[in-house]
């Protein structure tokens, strides 16, 4: 992949697209804690890694607007939020989720009259940290009933299969019916695609945010597409998986 920009970037909180408010993403930190375990016949830094821990920080434009940065942000949930930064929005974007705690608001009023809050949110997850994988649609996709694709992601720089497993998760943006279920499907080669076992999110009723894993071995092949399932008239949604290469979660 050559070099690129950081333009047409998206960033989504629990199911709200953001991105029109955030003028910058100030941080993107995964990875393990270490405790320090250096034994007095070593003539180095012996560690340990530790538990793992993840941050996503932004700054957001004041804006009242329903489902916009105040409306969002102001509440400050005492639970746990899905925050997911999409570096460019097309098939196969590279993207970063986290379920987080929403740290912070503080709106500030500059000299200048601009007025802006910097948002920390920080991992809370009992599996995984911060999460890097991909983005399975071309931007966010539209369903106006059930789908499933018989085109999707070529994720070949995974190689043919792998063996470890991945975690999925969903940002349902905009929803008109009962209910949606999300499930991952794979392929050795396009267009027979089956569904993953172990890859259906939960039956969701409303706009938000979802991540969920298969077992720590579950085969997943080449290909990638989501297919969609349940009664409904509309679903917008923002879908991204991180396919586990190691045996590490």
């Amino acid at each position: 992949m050559s070099k690129q920009s950081g333009l047409g970037d998206r960033l989504y909180l629990g199911g709200v697209d953001l991105s029109g408010d955030v003028g910058a993403i100030q941080t993107i930190r995964g990875g393990h804690g270490v405790i320090d375990a250096t034994g007095i016949n070593s003539s180095g830094v012996e560690r340990f890694a530790t538990v793992r821990d993840g941050e996503i920080s932004f700054n957001a434009y004041y804006n009242v607007a329903a489902g916009a940065a105040h409306l969002t942000l102001s509440p400050l949930p005492r639970t746990n939020v899905g925050v997911s930064y999409f570096r460019g929005h097309a098939l196969g974007s590279p993207t970063a989720t986290m379920t987080a705690v929403q740290v912070n608001y503080d709106p500030a009023r500059g000299a200048d009259g601009s007025l802006t809050a910097t948002i920390q949110a920080l991992s809370n997850h009992t599996t995984h940290g911060l999460l890097y994988g991909q983005m399975v649609d071309a931007g966010q996709r539209t369903d106006g009933s059930a789908t499933t694709p018989t085109a999707g992601l070529d994720d070949l720089d995974a190689g043919v299969d792998s063996d470890f497993g991945a975690t999925m998760w969903v940002h349902l943006i905009a929803f008109t019916g009962t209910s949606v279920t999300f499930t991952l499907r794979d392929a050795a080669t396009e267009p027979t695609y089956a569904n993953v076992t172990g890859g259906a999110s939960s039956a969701l009723t409303a706009a938000g945010y979802e991540v969920w894993s298969t077992s720590a071995t579950q085969n997943i092949r080449r290909y990638l597409t989501v297919g969609t399932t349940g009664t409904f008239s509309n679903a917008v949604f923002a879908f991204g998986v991180a396919r586990h290469l190691s045996a590490v979660l």
